[in-house]
């Protein structure tokens, strides 16, 4: 193999207002990159199909921003390694209980700061997590149920409702250890 490698400056538009920006080093042969990634504006609207299968609440306001280093390593091996270092938030953040049409969830702003992620081995540290102005409706039952795990659905849920879970063509391996993960 060759090393087939290039630069990449990627500009692109979201939904009028957001907008992505990719630059860094490509290498082609094993598939790897050194990205500098600048997510603006994202409105979490537009990707609601897909995950409204997933959860029971309708998201109705709020945008995600991102901005850090990733670095890709997507060779031969079975599991990528994926690792990004930066800050991230969702900001202006509304949901709604499907079954209810109540307020589920709502924020003006999630910062997370000093975001540091590898998948290989799984570790996450997060040097610093601010939210401002938040309420939620979470409520805990008479049987101790809390109302968080009602608006995930279960895959024995999506079995009943005649939905199988889709596959992907790649299989990725399952940590053979815990995930570390530390929150400043």
């Amino acid at each position: 193999h060759g090393t087939e490698k290039g630069k990449i400056r990627s500009s692109l538009e979201w939904n009028r207002e957001g907008s992505i920006k990719i630059d860094g080093d490509l290498q082609l042969s094993g598939l790897s990159a050194q990205l500098n990634v600048d997510v603006e504006k994202i409105d979490i609207m537009s990707l609601q199909p897909y995950f409204t299968e997933k959860i029971k609440i309708v998201v109705t306001d709020g945008f995600i921003n991102n901005r850090g280093r990733l670095i890709l390593d997507l060779g031969e091996k079975s599991d990528p390694d994926i690792k990004f270092a930066g800050e991230a938030s969702v900001v202006t953040f509304a949901s709604l209980d499907k079954k209810k049409a109540k307020d589920f969830c709502k924020w003006n702003s999630l910062h997370l700061n000093h975001v540091d992620l590898s998948t290989r081995p799984l570790k996450l540290t997060v040097g610093e997590v601010a939210l401002t102005d938040f309420y939620s409706r979470l409520i805990i039952s008479e049987d101790g149920e809390f109302n968080v795990k009602k608006v995930l659905n279960q895959e024995g849920e999506a079995k009943k409702s005649g939905q199988e879970p889709e596959e992907t063509g790649k299989t990725w391996e399952t940590p053979k250890e815990k995930p570390e993960i530390r929150i400043g």
